[in-house]
């Protein structure tokens, strides 16, 4: 068990080193500035958003290892009730819920939240650029 827990954390930290970036229309703007200062801009953009809505990244990441725990037991038990060894059921769904629920927060949590990124596209308006979307 304790080999697929590290495999699963190795994988979560894996899945939060990628946070999505605004795509930009390429129009005249866009162009002239470059990827470089197109990459500059938005760092400045994000790390103000960031300083501004102060989101708590810990605290998704908290929530959601909670509910997969909370939600892995309660299929345990069910699974417990149907095999009779309810009791392994409850504490082996809890350990894969909370480690599932570590990996999906952990991922969700390096992902700018709706305000950072309304913030972001706005910043980035003000600057001259169209924001397409976010990939």
């Amino acid at each position: 068990m304790s080999r697929a827990l590290a495999v699963l954390l190795a994988a979560s930290l894996a899945a939060g080193c990628a946070s999505p970036r605004p795509k930009f229309y390429p129009d005249e703007h866009y162009k002239t500035a470059g990827d470089e200062q197109a990459k500059k801009d938005t760092d400045e953009c994000l790390a103000e958003a960031k300083a501004y809505i102060k989101e708590h990244p810990a605290q998704q990441v908290a929530k959601k290892t909670g509910f997969g725990a909370f939600t892995g037991a309660l299929i345990g038990a069910t699974v417990g009730l149907i095999l009779g060894d309810w009791k392994g059921a409850v504490e082996s769904g809890a350990a894969a819920g909370g480690v599932g629920g570590a990996v999906s927060g952990t991922a969700e949590a390096n992902k700018p939240g709706a305000l950072v990124r309304a913030y972001t596209d706005r910043c980035l308006a003000e600057k001259g650029y169209t924001v397409l979307g976010w990939d």
